[in-house]
């Protein structure tokens, strides 16, 4: 198992981001599925009823970002895989990135429905909770990234296909 956990901190290897994406999809999943039953906040339903597949890619990309520079820097900066390293890296990264998605949205006026949509939320819930949950999201994905790395590249296709699938009908229950 130690060897499929240091292989998603490993930035040359570029084996890993089939379970990357993967992870980043059904960590999307796991919020949109939450949506589903009412676990989370009224915004959450609103950002993904009002933009559907854009706020799915949105959030995905996002997180493929995130855990992509997280795997650059961990590599960077340590040479032996700890898992809970690599966790606060990719915590560090999102928080940073949260943080300077805020400043943008709140300093500069910018003619866009989602921009807008995420200082009316920011605005509502307060910074606490959206910095709260940002950290709960890339910790989601980080683990679920690792556990991706444990099983083969056919049942990471069939999973992600699967995922995809699965999408179009949680969406549409919001």
């Amino acid at each position: 198992m130690e060897f499929y956990t240091k292989k998603v901190s490993k930035f040359t290897d570029e084996s890993n981001f089939l379970p990357i994406i993967n992870a980043c999809v059904n960590a999307s999943l796991l919020i949109i599925f939450l949506c589903v039953y009412n676990f989370v906040s009224k915004h959450l339903k609103e950002w993904y009823t009002a933009f559907q597949l854009s706020a799915f890619i949105f959030d995905v990309s996002t997180l493929l970002l995130i855990l992509i520079a997280a795997k650059y820097l961990y590599h960077s900066i340590f040479s032996e895989f700890d898992i809970l390293y690599f966790v606060f890296t990719a915590m560090f990264l999102q928080f940073v990135y949260s943080f300077l998605y805020y400043v943008l949205i709140n300093n500069y006026w910018i003619e866009n429905k989602i921009f807008l949509f995420h200082k009316n939320y920011i605005d509502d819930v307060g910074i606490f909770y959206y910095f709260a949950f940002n950290i709960f999201i890339i910790t989601v994905a980080t683990l679920l990234s690792i556990y991706y790395c444990l099983i083969s590249s056919n049942l990471n296709i069939i999973n992600l296909i699967a995922s995809m699938y699965f999408y179009a009908f949680m969406v549409n229950e919001i």
